[in-house]
């Protein structure tokens, strides 16, 4: 006898294919916060790796990071004074530098046959104003020619969104070098050579004048110069034969003055507005108030005829 109302298929040939149509899924719950533990079982699950901070940093080795000696300057130098300055150094610390001074000026001709104590404060003076010509081109390649990689994040990170000015036009006293050292880095014989200059320029020589992205002075002014004093310390892997001197870093003495902070270039709201915005939402929902009464009280009930 023939049953219409069969549910099963006429072929259960085929049962465990059309069970296999029908995959359960494991739903997450959104609204949950899974734990740290959880969270790694489950990356485990699905064959994901876990994250990796990444710990290598760019290296080069055709400079150094830090200044090997930095040079100490004595307080008050740069300004006149009746009064003669009394060096605070004993005459053991004295006799020290000098020998310092003569060691690593051996160390460098010994490599350098062309370097001159008494030509190379110029050519150091030649290098830093062409660096910072360079640097108001924004051009970090060029820049590379004249000031090492250390010194190059340095100088881009501060005029970043912003827009230089700078001129050069002469100096207060003639440049000279006041210190050198040669140290080795990660073998003996890989040496370099730092030279410390000291570069004292005359009033209204210097004109540095910075701008923000919205076209405003930032710092300084292309019309009024100050007094500049600076120690730059000029590099060079004397070791390589295609070496040549760049501008490496520049030290800054604990008694010199700190600099005028930078004004900061935002828009501060005025509180008189937006008492004035409360206001005129107030009298907006009067007048809405008012208006509704006076609606509702025009309006008269609509009667029908019997």
């Amino acid at each position: 006898m023939m049953v219409s109302s069969r549910k099963k298929h006429y072929n259960p040939k085929f049962k465990w294919l059309r069970n296999k149509k029908f995959i359960p899924i494991d739903l997450p719950d959104f609204q949950e916060k899974p734990s740290r533990e959880k969270m790694r079982t489950r990356l485990k699950e699905l064959g994901v790796l876990p994250p990796r901070f990444w710990k290598r940093r760019p290296m080069t080795i055709t400079t150094t990071s830090t200044i090997v000696n930095p040079y100490e300057p004595p307080p008050g130098d740069g300004k006149s004074s009746i009064i003669p300055k009394v060096g605070s150094t004993c005459i053991v610390d004295k006799v020290k530098e000098q020998k310092d001074y003569m060691l690593a000026k051996r160390q460098i001709t010994n490599y350098d046959s062309n370097f001159n104590t008494k030509v190379f404060p110029q050519e150091a003076h030649d290098i830093y104003v062409k660096a910072h010509t360079i640097l108001m081109k924004n051009d970090p390649e060029e820049l590379s020619e004249y000031v090492t990689e250390s010194a190059i994040m340095e100088m881009m990170s501060g005029i970043k969104n912003k827009t230089l000015r700078w001129k050069f036009i002469e100096s207060l006293e003639p440049p000279k070098i006041v210190q050198m050292s040669v140290a080795p880095v990660i073998q003996e014989s890989n040496l370099f050579g730092q030279v410390t200059v000291r570069f004292h320029t005359k009033q209204a020589s210097t004109m540095l004048a910075i701008y923000d992205r919205f076209g405003r002075l930032f710092y300084g002014s292309e019309t009024i110069a100050k007094d500049v004093l600076e120690y730059v310390v000029f590099e060079k892997h004397i070791v390589n034969e295609y070496g040549t001197w760049r501008l490496h870093a520049k030290i800054i003495p604990e008694w010199m003055p700190s600099r005028e902070p930078m004004p900061k270039t935002t828009i501060v709201e005025k509180i008189e507005d937006m008492d004035e915005d409360v206001e005129d939402e107030v009298l907006y929902e009067d007048d809405y108030k008012s208006y509704a009464e006076e609606d509702s009280m025009q309006k008269v009930p609509q009667t029908t005829a019997q």
